[in-house]
């Protein structure tokens, strides 16, 4: 495994920008003294995932430390994404007209073809007996580590985050296809996605939230809420007052008062193609 590490330069809480592709992103929030991250990947030397690692850059802009991992080469200029898990596949092309052969495949999980499973390890194989590059990668895989009163902001075209740990300030997501698994406390959360769920499972005291084709839920919202899908359902469990707003087109708006905050709480629920829910305890 290739790896390569990145060290905050000040102490305490920071101000984390992270913006790539990743296989595996995991935030652990703690009792650390500074924030540093970990890029590894188990591409082969001059193979993608090697490279884009070695052309990372990190450093401070205005108050936040940025790290910035380049995204993996494809063919024509492009790169083709193909990601499974849990049942779904996605799959993306950045370049205009894909036709004919096609190469700079980024594949996060096997991929079965006429019973056939096709594997990162098979590709290369193939490829070492013809003696051509595939330019196939496994990827990219993120350890994020920041102390705990940190705020986190992370962008990218593929990948889901893990957080777990201590409480964070702030939480700012932004993805295609990915989602974001927040297990920490934090103030603010502000969460867009295409493909892909956000889940809040702790104390939230101000949500945004949206994604077109995944599930928005809040299992401990303390605040407002705007929460929206196109096709999935939408929940908040309310334990404070606020005014939440949640909205779908295909899929179940679920909004309730689990704190008997009666007209303390404000609730807008949407949907089209679903059922409302709106139970008090």
């Amino acid at each position: 495994m290739f790896e390569r590490a990145f060290t905050a330069s000040g102490r305490g809480p920071a101000q984390f920008f992270v913006e790539g592709d990743f296989v595996k992103a995991e935030v652990t929030v703690g009792d650390c003294d500074r924030a540093y991250a970990v890029l590894s990947t188990h591409d082969d030397p001059g193979d993608p995932g090697q490279e884009a690692i070695k052309n990372a850059t990190f450093g401070s802009e205005g108050d936040w430390e940025h790290l910035k991992v380049p995204f993996l080469p494809g063919g024509g200029g492009g790169t083709t994404v193909i990601q499974t898990g849990s049942g779904d596949m996605y799959i993306g092309q950045s370049a205009h007209v894909v036709s004919g052969s096609m190469t700079g495949v980024v594949m996060t999980g096997d991929i079965v073809v006429n019973g056939v499973r096709i594997t990162p390890e098979l590709l290369k194989a193939a490829e070492r007996a013809g003696g051509k590059k595939s330019g196939v990668s496994h990827g990219i895989e993120l350890a994020l580590h920041l102390p705990r009163g940190s705020s986190l902001r992370a962008e990218g075209k593929m990948g889901t985050y893990l957080v777990t740990g201590r409480e964070l300030h702030r939480v700012r997501f932004k993805s295609y296809n990915g989602g974001l698994d927040l297990r920490v406390p934090c103030v603010e959360l502000d969460a867009d996605t295409y493909n892909g769920d956000v889940h809040a499972a702790v104390r939230v005291d101000q949500a945004e939230a949206e994604t077109y084709n995944g599930n928005v839920i809040l299992s401990q919202l303390y605040g407002n809420g705007r929460l929206k899908s196109y096709n999935g359902n939408v929940t908040a469990l309310c334990y404070a007052p606020g005014r939440v707003k949640a909205k779908t087109y295909n899929g179940n708006t679920d909004v309730r008062d689990m704190a008997s905050l009666g007209g303390q709480l404000e609730v807008d629920a949407v949907t089209r193609n679903g059922s409302q829910y709106g139970r008090k305890r």
